[in-house]
Protein backbone atom coordinates (compact mmCIF):
# COMPACT_ATOMS: atom_id res chain seq x y z
CA UNK A 1 0.00 0.00 0.00
CA UNK A 2 1.16 3.79 -1.00
CA UNK A 3 0.99 6.53 1.91
CA UNK A 4 -2.62 7.51 0.39
CA UNK A 5 -3.93 4.10 1.24
CA UNK A 6 -3.95 3.10 -2.73
CA UNK A 7 -1.95 0.06 -4.07
CA UNK A 8 1.33 0.62 -5.39
CA UNK A 9 0.61 -0.62 -8.77
CA UNK A 10 -2.53 1.01 -9.42
CA UNK A 11 -2.30 3.45 -12.35
CA UNK A 12 -5.30 5.45 -12.63
CA UNK A 13 -6.93 6.02 -16.51
CA UNK A 14 -9.21 8.84 -17.64
CA UNK A 15 -12.28 7.44 -18.96
CA UNK A 16 -14.23 9.11 -21.80
CA UNK A 17 -17.53 7.98 -22.84
CA UNK A 18 -17.31 8.14 -26.59
CA UNK A 19 -21.27 7.92 -28.48
CA UNK A 20 -21.05 7.73 -32.43
CA UNK A 21 -24.62 8.12 -34.27
CA UNK A 22 -23.87 6.59 -37.45
CA UNK A 23 -26.37 7.05 -40.45
CA UNK A 24 -29.03 8.29 -37.98
CA UNK A 25 -32.07 10.19 -38.99
CA UNK A 26 -34.33 13.15 -37.75
CA UNK A 27 -36.96 14.21 -39.77
CA UNK A 28 -39.64 17.17 -39.37
CA UNK A 29 -42.27 18.96 -41.47
CA UNK A 30 -42.38 23.11 -41.19
CA UNK A 31 -45.80 24.44 -42.86
CA UNK A 32 -45.76 28.30 -43.56
CA UNK A 33 -48.98 29.52 -43.83
CA UNK A 34 -48.16 33.33 -43.75
CA UNK A 35 -47.75 35.69 -46.52
CA UNK A 36 -44.00 36.16 -45.49
CA UNK A 37 -41.06 33.97 -46.20
CA UNK A 38 -39.41 33.15 -43.17
CA UNK A 39 -35.46 32.64 -42.17
CA UNK A 40 -35.52 30.59 -39.15
CA UNK A 41 -32.59 29.25 -36.86
CA UNK A 42 -32.43 25.38 -36.54
CA UNK A 43 -29.91 25.45 -33.84
CA UNK A 44 -29.08 29.01 -32.01
CA UNK A 45 -25.52 28.12 -31.50
CA UNK A 46 -23.38 30.44 -28.61
CA UNK A 47 -26.35 32.86 -28.91
CA UNK A 48 -28.15 32.66 -25.90
CA UNK A 49 -31.74 34.29 -27.47
CA UNK A 50 -33.37 35.42 -30.36
CA UNK A 51 -32.44 38.84 -30.76
CA UNK A 52 -28.50 38.33 -30.14
CA UNK A 53 -29.13 36.22 -32.81
CA UNK A 54 -30.45 39.32 -34.82
CA UNK A 55 -28.02 41.15 -33.56
CA UNK A 56 -25.63 39.73 -36.19
CA UNK A 57 -27.33 38.01 -38.34
CA UNK A 58 -30.53 39.97 -39.01
CA UNK A 59 -32.61 37.92 -41.46
CA UNK A 60 -33.04 35.12 -38.82
CA UNK A 61 -36.83 36.09 -37.78
CA UNK A 62 -37.37 32.35 -35.53
CA UNK A 63 -36.22 30.15 -33.74
CA UNK A 64 -37.38 26.41 -35.03
CA UNK A 65 -39.57 24.83 -32.35
CA UNK A 66 -42.32 22.77 -31.47
CA UNK A 67 -45.84 23.71 -33.16
CA UNK A 68 -46.60 27.00 -34.08
CA UNK A 69 -43.16 28.95 -33.68
CA UNK A 70 -43.83 31.99 -35.89
CA UNK A 71 -47.16 34.35 -35.85
CA UNK A 72 -47.54 37.22 -38.38
CA UNK A 73 -48.31 40.17 -36.34
CA UNK A 74 -50.60 41.64 -38.65
CA UNK A 75 -52.44 38.57 -38.94
CA UNK A 76 -52.36 36.02 -35.90
CA UNK A 77 -54.05 32.94 -38.00
CA UNK A 78 -50.96 33.27 -40.52
CA UNK A 79 -48.57 31.14 -38.62
CA UNK A 80 -45.35 29.25 -39.04
CA UNK A 81 -45.17 25.56 -37.51
CA UNK A 82 -43.25 22.43 -37.39
CA UNK A 83 -44.23 18.68 -36.36
CA UNK A 84 -41.32 15.73 -35.83
CA UNK A 85 -41.64 12.17 -36.99
CA UNK A 86 -41.72 10.43 -34.14
CA UNK A 87 -42.02 10.63 -30.80
CA UNK A 88 -38.68 12.81 -30.42
CA UNK A 89 -39.10 17.13 -30.49
CA UNK A 90 -37.03 19.69 -32.24
CA UNK A 91 -36.45 21.03 -28.61
CA UNK A 92 -34.80 17.68 -27.57
CA UNK A 93 -32.95 17.91 -31.05
CA UNK A 94 -32.15 21.51 -30.25
CA UNK A 95 -30.58 20.66 -26.53
CA UNK A 96 -28.96 17.53 -27.55
CA UNK A 97 -26.43 19.41 -30.07
CA UNK A 98 -26.32 22.39 -27.22
CA UNK A 99 -25.17 20.26 -24.84
CA UNK A 100 -22.01 19.05 -26.20
CA UNK A 101 -22.61 16.32 -28.75
CA UNK A 102 -21.13 17.45 -32.18
CA UNK A 103 -22.02 15.91 -35.49
CA UNK A 104 -22.01 16.84 -39.85
CA UNK A 105 -25.27 15.97 -41.19
CA UNK A 106 -24.17 13.99 -44.66
CA UNK A 107 -27.04 14.11 -46.55
CA UNK A 108 -30.74 15.71 -46.63
CA UNK A 109 -33.79 14.95 -48.67
CA UNK A 110 -36.26 18.06 -49.19
CA UNK A 111 -40.07 17.34 -49.92
CA UNK A 112 -41.38 21.07 -51.12
CA UNK A 113 -45.03 21.84 -52.21
CA UNK A 114 -43.00 24.72 -53.43
CA UNK A 115 -40.05 24.08 -56.24
CA UNK A 116 -38.70 27.48 -54.65
CA UNK A 117 -37.71 26.58 -51.54
CA UNK A 118 -34.99 24.81 -53.85
CA UNK A 119 -33.34 27.51 -54.95
CA UNK A 120 -33.30 28.64 -51.43
CA UNK A 121 -30.03 27.66 -49.10
CA UNK A 122 -29.03 26.41 -46.17
CA UNK A 123 -26.69 28.57 -43.96
CA UNK A 124 -23.82 27.59 -41.36
CA UNK A 125 -21.15 29.41 -38.89
CA UNK A 126 -19.65 29.21 -35.97
CA UNK A 127 -20.13 32.75 -34.50
CA UNK A 128 -17.72 34.68 -32.46
CA UNK A 129 -18.45 37.48 -29.56
CA UNK A 130 -15.23 39.08 -31.08
CA UNK A 131 -16.20 39.36 -34.74
CA UNK A 132 -19.26 39.27 -37.29
CA UNK A 133 -18.46 36.05 -39.34
CA UNK A 134 -20.05 35.64 -42.80
CA UNK A 135 -22.26 32.38 -42.72
CA UNK A 136 -21.63 28.67 -45.17
CA UNK A 137 -24.27 28.64 -47.62
CA UNK A 138 -24.78 25.67 -49.28
CA UNK A 139 -27.55 26.45 -52.24
CA UNK A 140 -29.84 23.63 -52.47
CA UNK A 141 -30.69 24.07 -56.05
CA UNK A 142 -27.15 22.35 -56.97
CA UNK A 143 -28.82 18.60 -55.92
CA UNK A 144 -31.85 19.77 -58.32
CA UNK A 145 -31.72 17.96 -61.36
CA UNK A 146 -33.54 19.49 -64.34
CA UNK A 147 -33.91 15.72 -65.89
CA UNK A 148 -35.60 14.13 -62.57
CA UNK A 149 -38.68 12.82 -62.32
CA UNK A 150 -39.81 13.86 -58.87
CA UNK A 151 -39.03 18.03 -59.44
CA UNK A 152 -40.55 18.26 -55.95
CA UNK A 153 -37.80 16.37 -54.31
CA UNK A 154 -34.39 17.00 -53.47
CA UNK A 155 -31.62 14.22 -52.26
CA UNK A 156 -28.33 16.37 -51.07
CA UNK A 157 -25.59 13.70 -50.77
CA UNK A 158 -22.35 15.43 -49.18
CA UNK A 159 -23.96 18.22 -47.88
CA UNK A 160 -22.26 18.55 -44.75
CA UNK A 161 -24.11 20.27 -42.44
CA UNK A 162 -22.11 21.22 -39.22
CA UNK A 163 -24.20 20.70 -36.19
CA UNK A 164 -22.70 21.40 -32.55
CA UNK A 165 -22.90 23.63 -29.38
CA UNK A 166 -21.48 26.49 -31.18
CA UNK A 167 -22.90 26.06 -34.30
CA UNK A 168 -25.71 28.13 -36.08
CA UNK A 169 -27.39 26.55 -38.68
CA UNK A 170 -30.22 28.63 -40.74
CA UNK A 171 -32.55 28.16 -43.32
CA UNK A 172 -35.87 30.17 -45.09
CA UNK A 173 -39.22 28.28 -45.96
CA UNK A 174 -41.33 30.34 -48.88
CA UNK A 175 -44.55 31.86 -47.50
CA UNK A 176 -47.70 29.30 -48.35
CA UNK A 177 -45.70 26.77 -48.69
CA UNK A 178 -44.74 23.43 -46.70
CA UNK A 179 -40.90 21.03 -46.42
CA UNK A 180 -40.56 17.58 -45.10
CA UNK A 181 -36.36 18.12 -43.89
CA UNK A 182 -34.75 14.54 -43.26
CA UNK A 183 -30.97 14.63 -41.90
CA UNK A 184 -29.19 12.13 -42.39
CA UNK A 185 -26.21 12.04 -39.55
CA UNK A 186 -22.91 10.84 -39.77
CA UNK A 187 -19.07 11.86 -38.68
CA UNK A 188 -20.93 12.55 -34.53
CA UNK A 189 -19.63 11.99 -31.21
CA UNK A 190 -19.37 14.17 -27.78
CA UNK A 191 -17.02 16.76 -28.04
Amino acid sequence: MGQNGLSANFVGQNQTNKMKLENKTFRFVITNKSDKDLTFALTKGSFPTLPEIQKKYGDVQALLGDGVFYTDAEDSSKTVSCAVDGSSSIAHFQEFFLHGFSGIVSSLEMISTDKGNFYRSINAVVPTPFDHVPAESVSLSRYLGTDQFDQSRIIADGINIPLSPISLVTMTVLAHSSITVEFTLSASNFC
